[in-house]
């Protein structure tokens, strides 16, 4: 079994936050690593001055005691996911749940909460989730966790270390600051993130990458694992069970929000994606 390389951290916080058109939020001193993944739709982040474009399925990882101002967009507003976590939480120290966003707060003067130094992301880190399914996984996992009613000390610290392990190795051998995605990919990806309720042709896509189709679906193969037209699906099934869990709008307005414009035709295409229907997936996942 390989040694736990941050014994001492745990998890304090983590939630999900729909942003509104233009919405604007800052913090001014954040203690904690926290990891911000963008679930859907499209916004910017300052970090410590530094602005940071964010569309469905970027992340980031942002250094202690950092500060953020988020700026959602004005047509998709993002849909974000965070999870805070500090390197080093003294164990003789119970686990109090919350973090410091700013000099003031409470928390801020614990010294028995600190940063811990990590060798992959000491300054802030953009990933994709497409990149690491178990990212995926273990992110959601946190998050549903830290909703519930009971919320152990044990686990808190064992989640703790297992995310900024899994971070860290989603670097491994990676140059600081490099994007995983080569730029004609990750513009073809954000076109189609802007675009999911319009029509998107392959031909469109090929434009957009500036390169032959056969180089486009080498791409896609390569970092992805699917097709750009798979990749189309998959991202308008994401946006359509978003749409389920998170709104009461009827099965004809998801379809149609999701690039589908038959309810008849979506209804068939999630069954055989999803395994189910969407008013049986909204059924079983609906938060409220």
């Amino acid at each position: 079994m390989e040694e736990n390389v941050y014994p001492h951290a745990a998890v304090v916080f983590a939630n999900d936050y729909q942003f509104s058109p233009r919405q604007e939020v800052t913090y001014p001193a954040v203690k904690s690593r926290m990891l911000l993944w963008c679930r859907s739709g499209l916004g910017e982040v300052a970090v410590n001055g530094q602005r940071l474009p964010l569309a469905a399925e970027d992340f980031l990882v942002l250094p202690w005691n950092h500060a953020i101002h988020y700026r959602a967009d004005g047509r998709d507003p993002f849909f974000v996911g965070a999870v805070h976590t500090i390197p080093h939480h003294e164990t003789s120290q119970e686990v109090a749940w919350g973090v410091s966003h700013n000099p003031t707060d409470k928390l801020a003067p614990w010294t028995w909460r600190r940063d811990e130094a990590t060798r992959a992301f000491a300054e802030v880190r953009r990933g994709n989730m497409a990149r690491n399914e178990k990212l995926i996984y273990l992110v959601e996992y946190i998050i549903r966790w830290f909703q519930s009613e009971k919320r152990e000390t044990w686990r808190a610290r064992m989640l703790g270390g297992l995310l900024l392990s899994e971070v860290e190795g989603f670097w491994s051998g990676r140059r600081d600051g490099q994007d995983p995605f080569p730029p004609e990919l990750r513009r073809v990806l954000q076109y189609i993130s802007d675009h999911l309720e319009g029509e998107i042709s392959l031909e469109k896509l090929t434009r957009i990458a500036g390169c032959s189709r056969s180089s486009l679906e080498r791409l896609f193969s390569s970092h992805l694992g699917r097709s750009p037209l798979n990749q189309l699906r998959h991202s308008r099934m994401e946006r359509a069970k978003l749409l389920l869990t998170t709104s009461h709008q009827p099965i004809g307005a998801v379809a149609r929000r999701s690039g589908i414009a038959d309810p008849y035709h979506f209804s068939k295409l999630f069954r055989s994606i999803v395994g189910c229907t969407p008013s049986e997936y909204r059924d079983r996942n609906l938060i409220f």
